[in-house]
């Protein structure tokens, strides 16, 4: 390997080293990327979820629980009391 190298010349040992450099920082950037943007859309449906279940949960407190539940977006809701029964859903959730 080593012998192989040093018949390269230097433009060309030189474009070997850029390419790799190049790939490894693509790389190092794309999952830095995916992580950050997981972690961004992690925090956003959980934000969500959150903001909807405190809804939910104040209609329960009021004694205002509609039948169907309104829910927006891909949401899917189920009320249930302390005994394990179903009191109210969203129209696509699971009976």
């Amino acid at each position: 390997m080593r012998e192989w190298w040093r018949r390269r010349s230097l433009r060309a040992r030189l474009l070997i080293i850029g390419v790799v450099g190049l790939c490894v920082g693509f790389l190092v950037g794309s999952l830095g990327l995916l992580v950050s943007l997981g972690y961004v859309v992690q925090r956003s449906a959980d934000a969500e979820a959150l903001a909807t279940a405190h809804q939910i949960a104040d209609l329960v407190n009021a004694d205002a629980l509609p039948q169907p539940v309104p829910v927006s977006g891909e949401e899917r809701v189920q009320v249930i009391d302390g005994a394990g029964r179903i009191r109210s859903y969203s129209i696509d959730a699971d009976r």
